[in-house]
């Protein structure tokens, strides 16, 4: 499993000894979220020998692992049996035969690897797993003291525990030279949620602490990690013993392949501590309304009647007064104007149509097709055939045999009276060849007017002198007579006179 954690805060008090016989690691003021083990030790001994126990053996475990473990990677029993026997023979060196009192220590281990948390510990030091979600305490350490034994054998009550004589006699520690050296009790945690809080202390912090007290300063959602730490503080600035602890909160958790198969005994662990069990169903006890929830929700949290009100944090009083009307008024008349500036600037901004668009029509004009006038002789390719121009002579020339003789002598005097220019027109062609080209491409451009070709006109010169040598053929072969003579000069002279 992989684990996020806000910044681990330590508390490490003094008390009113005259020397600090507890040792954290990493020390005060030393950890970050990247750290992912924590060691406590509370020494015993007197003077001299707890605090150099406590200090040996948090150094010589914390060495080992840093040096030995990965918390990439799942850490095993075994792997922390080698750490606490290294201490035990730290502890063995530092020993003198001659000292009147052994050194000695309690043990707090708690250590984030792949695998999920490894928790131990060996003494009445404790550790906490609380949720606040659901406003419980998952589990707490079961004490290897003569208070806990003798409640766990019958001999005295819950009650009659707390006030036994001897209750402070710790059963199971760190000591040197032992012919069988205690082990610690190990749980593996694996049921680790956002939100939940891991807290590892001395005896120290629970001289006027109980679990209630602690669960409602973990569980406030009105203080910070800091002002939580610093309640705790205050909650134990009147005790006699050195107090130490370490809070550390998870803020996020991400599962792994590598989480199969790794143990989890936290509940096995539970149901083993009858003390906890006791104080959790005793009537004095914390009175908590507890409903399994949605990690989302939020539980309601009933405070222990009879709590020092000196140690239980309340939500900071609010001095804030309700914001006048007036105000959210001018709030929102600035949001408008500011909104139909932004508006307008945008608009100004991006290209838009002319409110009176000029709608721009442009005519096509067709290709005309030419049309001849009704007096007018029909344009004939130049490509016309000789039989076509020899049907069209012969067409011509039977109309004019059909003529009567006045007409044929207004024909001959027509053709008499219009000049020679005008007889023998040269084609456009020969006087200027290039005129037709540029009609043709003048006329492509003109709008309006599509010409494909330009076709010549007939020669009607050859056709005319065609038409001239059948009739004098005639004449040669027919007798004129004189009156049709005369009658035809007559009608010339009409003519001209004309």
């Amino acid at each position: 499993m992989k684990y996020e954690l806000s910044r681990p805060l330590a508390i490490y008090e003094i008390g009113k000894r005259e020397n600090q016989e507890d040792c954290i690691y990493p020390a005060k003021g030393m950890a970050t979220e990247l750290d992912r083990m924590f060691v406590l030790c509370d020494g015993m001994g007197g003077h001299q020998a707890g605090e150099v126990a406590s200090q040996t053996v948090c150094k010589a475990v914390s060495e080992y692992i840093v040096n030995h473990a990965d918390a990439a990677t799942p850490f095993t029993d075994e792997m922390l049996y080698e750490a606490v026997n290294k201490a035990y023979d730290a502890l063995d060196d530092i020993d003198t035969m001659d000292s009147g009192k052994k050194p000695g220590t309690t043990f707090v281990l708690l250590y984030f690897h792949a695998g999920g948390l490894m928790a131990a510990h060996l003494g009445d030091s404790r550790y906490y797993h609380i949720r606040p979600r659901t406003a419980e305490i998952r589990y707490r350490s079961r004490d290897h003291s003569l208070a806990a034994t003798s409640f766990e054998t019958g001999e005295v009550s819950l009650e009659e525990m707390k006030t036994m004589s001897g209750r402070n006699v710790v059963l199971r520690a760190m000591l040197p030279h032992q012919e069988e050296r205690d082990l610690p009790d190990i749980v593996h945690i694996k049921d680790i949620k956002p939100d939940d809080w891991f807290y590892m202390c001395s005896d120290g912090m629970l001289e006027n602490m109980n679990d209630g007290e602690l669960l409602n300063i973990l569980s406030n959602k009105e203080l910070s990690n800091e002002q939580k730490c610093n309640w705790l503080v205050t909650s134990t600035d009147e005790n006699k013993d050195n107090h130490s602890a370490y809070l550390i909160h998870v803020v996020g958790v991400m599962s792994e392949l590598i989480d199969e198969g790794q143990p989890d005994d936290e509940a096995k662990a539970r149901e083993a501590n009858k003390v906890f069990l006791a104080e959790q169903n005793v009537a004095a006890a914390p009175v908590i309304e507890r409903q399994e929830k949605q990690q989302d929700e939020v539980p309601l949290v009933i405070v222990e009647p009879g709590v020092r009100p000196s140690a239980m944090p309340m939500p900071p009083a609010s001095n804030a007064k309700p914001i006048p009307a007036w105000k959210w008024a001018v709030l929102a008349a600035i949001i408008v104007v500011l909104g139909l500036l932004a508006w307008q600037w945008l608009g100004t901004n991006q290209p838009r149509e002319p409110e009176n668009p000029t709608i721009i029509y442009k005519e096509y004009n067709a290709p005309k097709t030419y049309k001849p006038k009704a007096d007018e002789q029909p344009i004939r390719s130049s490509k016309s055939s000789s039989a076509e121009v020899a049907s069209q002579s012969s067409r011509a020339s039977a109309a004019s045999s059909k003529m009567k003789g006045p007409q044929k002598a207004a024909a001959k005097a027509v053709k008499a009276v219009k000049p020679e220019s005008e007889e023998n027109p040269k084609p456009e062609s020969e006087e200027n060849p290039k005129s037709g080209q540029e009609e043709q491409s003048a006329g492509k451009n003109k709008p309006g007017f599509h010409i494909e070709s330009v076709k010549p006109r007939v020669d009607m010169d050859g056709v005319k002198k065609a038409i001239k040598e059948k009739e004098g053929k005639k004449s040669d072969n027919s007798t004129e007579k004189p009156k049709s003579k005369g009658r035809e000069t007559e009608s010339t002279k009409d003519l001209k006179e004309a």
